[in-house]
């Protein structure tokens, strides 16, 4: 959608100067004289027109004409400006050709305001509708979806993976407790057995001394 249909009440103005169209004016205006060149850089009175100066006149422009030329032109600024058609293209929103540049300024920064405060939440897991439109609206809508929902889409999501970490952690936890038992039961029954082991070895060892001593004696007692 084109923006200057966002732009509205342009039409009321062009009607008004329909019926001074024509005759003087017109044919001035073939030579470089039109009502838009001589509007120049003036601005609207209290009663929101430009009236008609004694020139004008003479040139055969009247003061709707001059005042059709200020707001088809003021059409224009509002739509290239930089920040309003921004605006204007973000929200889709509609205003006033009559508006000033103050309050549509104002009107562009308190929806990047919302705007900005709608993707803080939604970052959170937090949907805010599009019906809610101002940043107050929008804070206290995403203060009702927190209390309803503590953690959120997106926060659901985190404390399940920070649960599923927590579970593999201790996971690991229980495989290196159960592996070092593993490795000192290991050790434990490698103890043993090198304890039995002297312990045999020792038997033997006395054993055959026992037996080395017996025949010593039986050959001793050979020579009686």
């Amino acid at each position: 959608m084109s923006l200057y249909n966002q732009v509205t009440g342009t039409q009321q103005f062009i009607d008004a100067a329909e019926d001074d169209r024509g005759g003087l004016g017109e044919f001035n205006a073939a030579f470089g004289n039109s009502a838009e060149a001589f509007l120049g850089n003036r601005t609207p009175g209290r009663d929101g027109k430009i009236q008609a100066n004694w020139k004008d006149r003479l040139f055969g422009h009247s003061t709707d004409e001059l005042t059709e030329e200020y707001y088809k032109k003021r059409e224009s600024d509002i739509v290239n400006d930089k920040e309003i058609g921004k605006y204007l293209l973000d929200s889709g929103n509609t205003i006033d050709v009559t508006d000033k540049d103050s309050k549509l300024l104002s009107d562009a920064g308190k929806y990047v305001k919302a705007e900005k405060a709608r993707s803080t939440l939604a970052l959170q897991g937090y949907v805010v509708p599009s019906k809610f439109k101002t940043e107050e609206q929008i804070l206290t809508e995403g203060s009702r979806l927190k209390k309803e929902d503590p953690y959120g889409a997106q926060g659901t999501a985190q404390y399940n993976r920070g649960r599923q970490q927590q579970q593999d952690n201790l996971q690991l936890l229980q495989f290196q407790n159960q592996s070092a038992d593993r490795t000192a039961q290991r050790r434990l029954d490698n103890r043993r057995m090198d304890l039995q082991e002297s312990r045999d070895a020792r038997k033997g060892q006395r054993e055959m001394m026992m037996m080395i001593m017996a025949g010593l004696k039986n050959i001793g007692q050979g020579f009686y």
